[in-house]
């Protein structure tokens, strides 16, 4: 009954880490995804800027 018991709180512990991983992990590239959309938004700005002067 023990080892049933331990198998069952590991098993629910795993489900647990791999959300809280995929969490982390679309969480950074959300990041990494705003990142990029800022970098793309300064370039045009910066290209914008250019072609004015």
């Amino acid at each position: 009954m023990d080892s049933i018991l331990k198998t069952i709180v590991f098993f629910f512990m795993n489900i647990i880490l791999i959300g809280i991983l995929m969490k982390a992990a679309s969480y950074v590239g959300n990041c990494i995804g705003i990142y990029n959309i800022l970098q793309d938004l300064w370039g045009l700005i910066r290209r914008n800027r250019f072609r004015k002067a």
